[in-house]
């Protein structure tokens, strides 16, 4: 990150999710393929992550995904029980 610009971390900043998992998630099988800009994934503790997004198009689509993300994971939780 300190590599690059300021005002692209500045506007990363304003685009920033944290998210809560209730188990510890699956990073690598969240798809950021369709991100236009940069992005950054920030561990905070293992259930806790924050993500940064350049584009807020990307961090829209994001949150459309990490809710469907979330759901399946409580869905796939549920079935197990």
């Amino acid at each position: 990150m300190t590599i690059l610009d300021t005002r692209i971390i500045t506007t990363m900043m304003k685009n920033r999710y944290v998210v809560e998992f209730d188990d510890t998630p699956d990073i690598d099988s969240l798809d950021f393929s369709g991100c236009t800009g940069f992005y950054h994934i920030k561990s905070l503790k293992s259930k806790l992550y924050q993500f940064w997004f350049e584009k807020p198009a990307d961090g829209e689509a994001f949150y459309s995904t990490i809710i469907a993300y979330k759901m399946s994971m409580s869905t796939s939780s549920n079935n197990d029980k």
